[in-house]
């Protein structure tokens, strides 16, 4: 490589002036995504707009880590429901005292830390509205919701003396103000730092939270942007361990449902075989419900196409204007005079005022992007469609034929989450956006797509052989107990090849396997295809049963070589290696049920480990199964819903970006950015990620 010292001086000679240039020639993918993210933006965080600043319980911030706002986003939206703080918040105290000698270790005492501070207000520190809250009457009350015009860029740091100094102004300035009988605006105490004072008091770090939740994580643990929807499935499962492991501690009594239960839908597929008509149904629990956005269903598809010629034109203008500049400033044989290796704008002269005034009209680019709108009711519609199985192997005819699938609700959640899947990989294999507007309503009521299960008339298929074929082809192994036309999926040895080939172009372990198994093992293409197409099933990634030999006795996993990476992973949560390679012999090899088997043995876990050993694990797993299974995992109820809550994500993919959260409190929407925290104007209700929903008789208490 050659670097040139004078490069400015001889880019001069050709009449570039490289310290004045600037990128001019963009494709239009470029300029789509500068305007698209820019608009997102600021419409997102509500820039620009003089918003009024909140503090106090039920408004304090979280502050950013670094690249912490995904789980900031998410805490926020968790803590506003009233189950995470009957359980975490007004406990705290009993939850403190019963705490671990390593707290920072235990998850139930950070939930409660962050739990109180975020409900309760209390964040250690003292607060400016606070303190001038402290001075009573009418002004200190006031203090505490003053209007403060709230700028939605990046906090200054504010030393402690500066901060302690703008406390005592604020306390002098409300109590001159009760004094007077006169409101306070915190906006003009303190040389107009205020707002920077407030929002340091107002927010808290939650390090210790995000280290334990993403210990053993490798990216929950790293300090890299990460998906919002995923982080929360992740904090359940966590959960959902910790409160096994600790009901008596959190004074849940039997037969209530750990808190992941609140989130928990039910799904309901119905296929049906085209060529005997005979049905088949199995169910599913997830806990969000994912949509497509079918784009071809936009309403303004004639404004967005629009839109796209006039953006073509103004760049193609802006590009001719900007070549004709600079070309005619140039000197090729190296005298120059005054300006001319200046490169001018298209408005500093040297054309028509007509053609200026084009070229300024066209980088100005002042227009708002038009995106397509897509209705809500066109992703319901999508994800309740009947679906075309091509492969669909039916036991009743003997053979694989055509079938249609299509799925219900089986029952509905007090807490329904749902995520809009705006991300997807291009055919390059580049993560992408969807830069769409989803208007999402603030009422849903979904009780009419409640699935009655098999109706008298229908044929069901044959239990034994329709599951045995039936369950590869939609993505894994039949729900235990559903009752509905199912025994357990015979497993079978999935080609070693076809399984490397397929995980070396990035699909996991368990997903290739399934997708060998269920394409027969013949070949790679086929198993990829298959891939393709159930990618999205909620078991994709659950490992497959492993084949039980001969005489239908289970081997002892005891013997079994376990996966380092899963033993790694369990022993990061404090556990000893044959502990961690018990529990995964017991629930052979998944690493979710491993961790439930851990924890609800902690009281008897060397004789548990011992049973594993000597080949007892099924009396033990089936012991753990029935502890889990004596609370249940679902809490249903009416299908009406009101709109809690919103995580919204700008940025080309979810590796990169921002989160906000926006959350309805006491009928007001108020935005949680980090720390900064405010009224709400403009909420983004079509331009959400996920979307939290209520109940309508839990939203009314």
């Amino acid at each position: 490589m050659v670097l040139d010292p004078y490069l400015a001086k001889h880019l001069a000679h050709w009449g570039i002036n490289m310290m004045q240039m600037e990128k001019t020639s963009k494709t239009m993918a470029e300029l789509e995504i500068d305007m698209n993210v820019a608009y997102e933006f600021s419409a997102l965080t509500e820039s620009g707009a003089k918003l009024q600043a909140l503090s106090g319980p039920g408004h304090v911030g979280l502050v950013n880590l670094g690249n912490s706002c995904y789980m900031n986003s998410v805490l926020q939206v968790l803590f506003s429901l009233t189950e995470l703080s009957e359980r975490y918040v007004q406990p705290a105290a009993d939850i403190y005292s019963s705490a671990p000698a390593e707290p920072s270790s235990d998850l139930p005492t950070q939930l409660a830390k962050v739990g109180v501070a975020l409900v309760q207000g209390r964040t250690g520190k003292p607060p400016a509205s606070t303190a001038a809250g402290a001075g009573g009457g009418k002004a200190g009350t006031q203090a505490a919701d003053a209007a403060v015009p709230m700028d939605t860029s990046d906090s200054k740091d504010v030393d402690n003396n500066q901060f302690q100094q703008q406390a005592a102004e604020v306390m002098a300035a409300a109590q001159q103000a009760d004094h007077q009988q006169q409101p306070m605006d915190t906006a003009h105490v303190g040389g107009g730092q205020s707002e920077t004072a407030v929002q340091e008091a107002n927010s808290v770090k939650p390090a210790a939270f995000k280290a334990l939740v993403g210990r053993g994580h490798p990216e929950f643990s790293s300090g890299r942007q990460q998906d919002a929807a995923e982080y929360l499935l992740h904090l359940l499962q966590l959960i959902s361990r910790a409160e096994h492991a600790a009901a008596s501690r959190l004074n849940i009594p039997d037969g209530q449902g750990l808190t992941p239960s609140i989130f928990n839908i039910t799904l309901e597929d119905r296929t049906q075989c085209l060529t005997t008509s005979r049905v088949s149904y199995r169910r599913s629990v997830t806990s969000s419900l994912a949509l497509h956005i079918p784009v071809e269903a936009a309403i303004n598809q004639e404004e967005v196409a629009n839109y796209k010629e006039r953006e073509a034109k103004r760049q193609k203008l802006k590009d001719e204007q900007a070549t004709a500049y600079i070309g005619a400033g140039s000197s090729l044989d190296g005298s120059t005079e005054n300006g001319s290796n200046v490169v001018l704008l298209p408005h500093q002269g040297g054309t028509s005022d007509s053609t200026a005034a084009a070229g300024t009209a066209a980088a100005s680019g002042n227009e708002s992007p038009v995106l397509p709108v897509v209705p809500f009711e066109a992703c319901l519609n999508k994800f309740i469609a009947a679906e075309v199985l091509d492969d669909y192997y039916s036991a009743a005819a003997g053979r694989k034929v055509q079938a249609t699938r299509r799925t219900r609700f089986a029952t509905f959640p007090p807490v329904l989450v749902i995520a809009l899947k705006r991300y997807y990989v291009a055919e390059d294999w580049t993560p992408k956006k969807l830069e769409v507007e989803v208007p999402m309503p603030e009422q849903l009521h979904l009780e009419q797509l409640r699935s009655s299960g098999p109706a008298q008339s229908e044929q069901l298929q044959p239990e034994d052989d329709a599951n045995q074929q039936q369950q590869p082809q939609q993505g894994g192994a039949a729900t235990a107990g559903n009752g509905l036309g199912g025994g357990a999926a015979t497993a079978t040895e999935p080609d070693a090849t076809i399984v490397a080939q397929l995980m070396s172009m990035g699909f996991s372990e368990n997903g290739s396997k399934r997708a060998a198994i269920a394409t027969g093992n013949s070949n790679a293409e086929a198993a990829m295809e298959w891939v393709l197409s159930h990618m999205e099933d909620p078991d994709f990634n659950d490992p497959w049963p492993a084949a039980a030999p001969a005489g239908g006795i289970a081997a002892a996993p005891a013997v079994q070589q376990q996966d380092p990476e899963k033993v790694s992973m369990l022993t990061a949560m404090g556990f000893e290696v044959d502990a961690a390679e018990a529990a995964l012999g017991a629930t052979n090899g998944n690493i979710e049920r491993a961790g439930d088997w851990l924890f609800s043995h902690m009281d008897d876990l060397p004789a548990a480990i011992a049973s594993v050993k000597r080949g007892e694990s099924g009396a033990v797993a089936g012991g753990a199964a029935a502890a889990v299974d004596s609370r249940p995992s679902v809490i249903d109820g009416p299908g009406d819903y009101e709109l809690l809550g919103i995580v919204s994500h700008m940025g080309s993919n979810t590796a990169c970006g921002h989160y906000v959260a926006h959350i309805k409190k006491n009928g007001r929407w108020v935005i949680f950015n980090d720390e900064k925290v405010a009224a709400s104007e403009h909420p983004p209700l079509s331009l959400g990620y996920m979307y939290v929903y209520i109940r309508v008789d839990k939203a009314q208490r």
